[in-house]
């Protein structure tokens, strides 16, 4: 999924498209993007996977103001004038799909 890729190059991931692979370089964890022959690895995807996308979420944190309210999020920076809010079915997917927005 594109961004799925998106958020993982804004966590500064390493890529290797070749082989469908991505690495945390602050963990050293491998996560696979698709289907590959590397089926030890864990797939990257913060669209299903709450750790994962909590990672992203936390380095949007550092940066910002980011509020979780049940099926809500919201993404605000007074000093550049981001106000993202995101409402979707489950929560998971407003987050997700908040943080998406941001890193855009």
């Amino acid at each position: 999924m594109k961004d799925n890729k998106l958020l993982a190059e804004y966590l500064g991931f390493e890529m290797c498209y070749a082989h469908g692979l991505i690495q945390d370089l602050k963990s050293r964890q491998i996560y696979r993007t698709e289907s590959t022959l590397a089926y030890n690895y864990p797939y990257w995807q913060p669209n299903k996977d709450w750790n994962q996308l909590m990672m992203v979420v936390e380095k949007i944190e550092e940066t910002g103001v980011c509020g979780i309210f049940s099926n809500l999020c919201s993404i605000s920076e007074v000093k550049s004038d981001i106000d993202i809010k995101q409402c979707a079915d489950t929560k998971i997917e407003a987050v997700y799909n908040a943080c998406v927005e941001y890193i855009k």
